[in-house]
């Protein structure tokens, strides 16, 4: 019983640790503070209406993003490039599976074992190493 409490204490640590600084970043993005932005200075939207083009209130020093065009390029861009690598590694994964899976050739061992290694790998290893 007190090995399956420390197992949960042990996953709620492990979440927490992974997901709470997306957590600080998203709550300090409506910081008012142009310059610091990890001393509170009240609750504001001008950033998210910056980013989507709307009208803001910041300062010309307080303008990061060159222009919004620049932005969306970005974010166009890194969506080109999750959804090339998704497609990628789907087809060629459900290739080697397949394979491994229906035929007997000399290195289905190795790649069996490839296949399993980001699943004993710890996540955390993988997330510090980045």
């Amino acid at each position: 019983m007190i090995l399956r409490r420390l197992l949960s204490l042990y996953g709620l640590l492990f979440f927490v640790f992974v997901y709470a600084p997306i957590l600080l970043v998203v709550i300090y993005s409506f910081n008012a503070n142009t310059l610091n932005m990890m001393i509170w200075d009240g609750f504001t939207l001008d950033w998210y209406r910056q980013i989507f083009g709307l009208e803001t209130s910041l300062a010309e020093s307080a303008t990061y993003v060159d222009s919004t065009d620049q932005l969306w390029g970005a974010v166009r861009t890194s969506l080109i490039v999750a959804l090339s690598t998704s497609v990628f590694s789907t087809v060629f994964g459900t290739a080697l599976a397949l394979a491994v899976a229906r035929y007997r050739f000399r290195l289905a061992r190795f790649y069996r074992t490839l296949m399993m290694l980001p699943m004993i790998m710890p996540d955390i290893v993988l997330g510090s190493r980045c």
